[in-house]
C-alpha cells in the first residue's frame, strides 16, 4: 500500500475504447440490467504496462474505474492505481449500453460532468464485451466480499512499522508512523483481487477528503500477504507482530 499521490500515464483502453461517441449495436437484444448486476473486471496491455478497468453495476447505477500501473520510477514507488473514472445511471437498448454519466473523476474527486454515451455491448454468462473501433474488451464477473483471511492487522515488511488494518466491517486504515501519514477507506476482495478505496488521509497534520482506488492481485502464503500486479510485487505484509 503506497501513499495515494500518483502521476500516471493515460489509460489507453479507458480513453480510446470506452465512452467515445458511437451508434448502437445489433437489434433484438436480450441483455438486461439484471444480467450486468455486480462487479466486472477487464485487463489489458499497452506498451508492456498492465492496465485494468472495473465496472460496478447496482440496479440502474454504474461506477467505472480505470486503473494504470505505475513503475518504480514514480516517487512513491510501483503501484496499481486509479487513473480515471465515471459514474451515473444506465439503461440497455438493442445491445447498446446507454450511460448517463453524472460525474467524472478528476484530481481525486468526483466532479459534475453530465453527458450521455452509447456503447455497443454483448453478454454471455460471466462475461460481457465492449466493441468499439475494431477493439473488443472483455469483462469477467468477479465476486467481491470480505474474506476472513484478510481481516487482520498486517505489518508491512521490512521492519513492520507500517500497518494495514482490514476490519470485518469493510473499512481499512493504513498507518506510516515514520512519515506521520494515515489513510482510511474501504476494502473488498475476490479470490484473486483486492480493491481498496481511499476516502481520507492525514499527511503530516494536513487532512483531506478525496476518492482514489487501488486494485491489486493478492496472495496469502502462510503468515504473509503479497500485493502485486502482473508479476510486479508492490508490498509484502505479515500478520505476525514484530
Amino acid at each position: 500500500m503506497k501513499k495515494t499521490v500518483f502521476f500516471a500515464a493515460v489509460f489507453i483502453i479507458a480513453c480510446l475504447v470506452f465512452f467515445p461517441s458511437c451508434s448502437g449495436g445489433s437489434s433484438g437484444s436480450s441483455i438486461s440490467t439484471d444480467d450486468l448486476e455486480g462487479i466486472w473486471v477487464a485487463t489489458g496491455e499497452d506498451g508492456g504496462t498492465a492496465k485494468a478497468m472495473l465496472f460496478e453495476f447496482s440496479g440502474n447505477n454504474f461506477t467505472r474505474i480505470g486503473y494504470t500501473e505505475v513503475d518504480a520510477s514514480d516517487p512513491d514507488g510501483p503501484d496499481m492505481i486509479q487513473e480515471e473514472g465515471s459514474r451515473g445511471t444506465y439503461s440497455i437498448s438493442d445491445d447498446t449500453l446507454i450511460a448517463m454519466v453524472i460525474e467524472d473523476w478528476d484530481d481525486y474527486a468526483w466532479d459534475d460532468d453530465p453527458e450521455t454515451k452509447n456503447v455497443p455491448i454483448s453478454y454471455e454468462g460471466n462475461t460481457f464485451t465492449i466493441s468499439m473501433d475494431g477493439h473488443e474488451i472483455e469483462f469477467t464477473k468477479k465476486s467481491f466480499s470480505r474474506p476472513l483471511a484478510l481481516i487482520n492487522t498486517w505489518y508491512e515488511l521490512p521492519g513492520g512499522s507500517n500497518t494495514l488494518v482490514g476490519d470485518g466491517d469493510g473499512t481499512y486504515t493504513y498507518t506510516d508512523p515514520g512519515n506521520n501519514y494515515t489513510s482510511e477507506g474501504t476494502w473488498t476482495a475476490s479470490p484473486d483481487l483486492m480493491r481498496i478505496i481511499t476516502t481520507y488521509e492525514n499527511d503530516n497534520g494536513t487532512e483531506s477528503t478525496f476518492y482514489v482506488e487501488n486494485l491489486y492481485e493478492y496472495e496469502i502464503s502462510g503468515t504473509n500477504l503479497e500485493l502485486s500486479w502482473d508479476d510486479t510485487v508492490f508490498s509484502t505484509y505479515t500478520n505476525v507482530e514484530p
